[in-house]
């Protein structure tokens, strides 16, 4: 279960990237994303086992805060049988989106789309 405390941080993190107040980066991994927070940051990664040969498939999320050395100090992870999967999965999918700047994209090509009738 996810401390209050850090279900707090998520959710203002969930705010701030839906309102374009912060910007979120990528680390050396393809799936990972990292964001500046005061005087450390925030990861969150996504993973899964989509090995055809493994009886045992699973998704996963790891988020993580660290401190100014770039250090974990908390990791939580949650595997896609755990009840706090789906919200992690979620602010994944919103840091994803926010990244690529998938919504802004779509919305600009459908812009230019509607110009042209």
């Amino acid at each position: 279960m996810i401390q209050e405390k850090y279900k707090t941080i998520i959710d203002n993190l969930i705010s701030a990237t839906q309102s374009d107040k912060i910007q979120w980066g990528k680390t050396s991994r393809d799936s990972e994303y990292i964001v500046n927070v005061g005087q450390g940051s925030v990861t969150i990664d996504y993973s899964s086992n989509n090995d055809p040969f493994s009886s045992s498939f699973y998704e996963a999320v790891n988020f993580s805060i660290r401190n100014d050395i770039g250090e974990p100090i908390i990791r939580i992870y949650v595997q896609d049988e755990d009840a706090e999967y789906k919200y992690l999965k979620d602010f994944y999918d919103l840091v994803n989106n926010s990244y690529l700047k998938a919504d802004k994209t779509i919305n600009s090509m459908m812009d230019f789309l509607n110009n042209l009738k």
